[in-house]
């Protein structure tokens, strides 16, 4: 599995500009949030940061919660890349028509 690094790194998302990356994202993220891979994940994270809090450092409970939303964040792109892909082809279809090289009709 490829790890990425910021929503940049996202193949979907990195060519749009930046109003449309983070408009995407959004929408991706929350249609993520439902899946049970991604529910799984949130639970270890919190599992991890409870487990950095009880080892009783501050440093520690702050490695946990970094590693946490690392793990979310990684399995919560994996899940939402499908829906990237989706609105990325149906964005497509939308300006191509849009600038008049759609499918065209035999005369």
């Amino acid at each position: 599995m490829r790890l990425y690094w910021s929503i940049r790194s996202i193949p979907e998302l990195a060519d749009l500009p930046e109003r449309d990356r983070e408009r995407l994202w959004r929408r991706g993220y929350r249609a993520s949030l439902g899946s049970r891979r991604t529910k799984i994940a949130a639970v270890v994270g919190l599992g991890l940061a409870a487990a950095g809090l009880a080892a009783g450092r501050p440093w520690t409970t702050g490695l946990g919660a970094l590693a946490g939303a690392g793990i979310l964040f990684q399995v919560s792109v994996a899940e939402a890349r499908p829906f990237w892909r989706a609105e990325r082809n149906a964005l497509r279809r939308h300006v191509v028509e849009a600038d008049g090289e759609g499918p065209r009709e035999a005369s």
